[in-house]
């Protein structure tokens, strides 16, 4: 799983701060101006981890505006009570009030029964859509909590504490197509977090891998010419008889145009020789 592709924000690790003001990896964090009148507080730091601040909902804006394709995780570093919750937010603007912004998010619950994941939208007068149904995943500390949006397509991760990264599932949504900043928000009662990361969404590098190869006929054209064997099944042929040769090359990305070589060894020889 190819899940996160970005490094950690904060680690916070750092003496006690209220709110958090300052990412370890460089860059400060905002809030709402009208927070208070909605009932949102705001992030601090607390033994070297993101806690709530007394609030229904604390909240706390990271000042880097993100492209549209980009990443957002933590690590949650205690549960809380039931029905804590965990929100990452990304491709969020328009943050001069809690009923202007809009953006995308992924959040965990703490619940009784099977904790829940859930994939949602943030619209104007602070009004959650919901767009997916829930992913029922239990969390606890030391497990990741994750998303990611390319284009139009949202997906939801999440990673046990000695595991790897696993993708939940995925939506479409093209409501808000631009770039924007990252949140985190804390619900509840005793939850905190970890090692906040995320950025552009850095796509692996081009690739190109020879997946298959199978022998032709030298009997037609290019559609009507007969196979000579199944696909990746070597054939043998008398010397001097004409015979074509076609490869199947997978591509990853959009690697930069390439010429390819055919070449051959005699049995027994360890030097390759160019098909001339």
């Amino acid at each position: 799983m190819d899940f996160p592709t970005t490094g950690i924000i904060d680690t916070f690790d750092r003496a006690d701060e209220d709110p958090v003001a300052t990412a370890s990896s460089g860059g400060t964090y905002t809030s709402y101006p009208d927070g208070a009148t909605y009932g949102v507080t705001t992030v601090k730091v607390s033994s070297n981890q993101a806690a709530g601040n007394g609030g229904t909902i604390a909240n706390r804006i990271y000042s880097v505006t993100y492209g549209a394709d980009c990443e957002i995780y933590c690590t949650i570093a205690t549960s809380g009570a039931f029905n804590a919750s965990v929100g990452l937010f990304f491709r969020v603007k328009d943050i001069g009030s809690v009923l202007s912004a809009v953006g995308y998010g992924v959040q965990w619950t703490n619940l009784s029964g099977t904790d829940t994941i859930v994939i949602q939208r943030i619209d104007l007068n602070a009004t959650v859509i919901q767009l997916v149904t829930p992913y029922n995943q239990e969390l606890s500390a030391g497990d990741g909590l994750g998303a990611r949006i390319i284009g139009n397509v949202i997906e939801a991760f999440y990673k046990p504490a000695a595991g790897a990264w696993t993708l939940l599932g995925t939506v479409t949504d093209s409501t808000y197509p631009a770039g924007g900043r990252h949140s985190m928000s804390l619900g509840g009662t005793g939850v905190r977090i970890d090692d906040f990361g995320g950025g552009n969404y850095v796509p692996p590098p081009p690739t190109l891998e020879q997946e298959g190869y199978r022998f032709r006929n030298d009997d037609g054209s290019e559609t009507t010419a007969t196979w000579a064997a199944a696909q990746d099944t070597p054939y043998t042929v008398n010397t001097l008889t004409p015979l074509r040769l076609r490869g199947l090359i997978n591509a990853t990305g959009n690697p930069p145009p390439k010429q390819f070589k055919l070449r051959y060894r005699k049995v027994g020889d360890d030097t390759w020789m160019d098909v001339q």
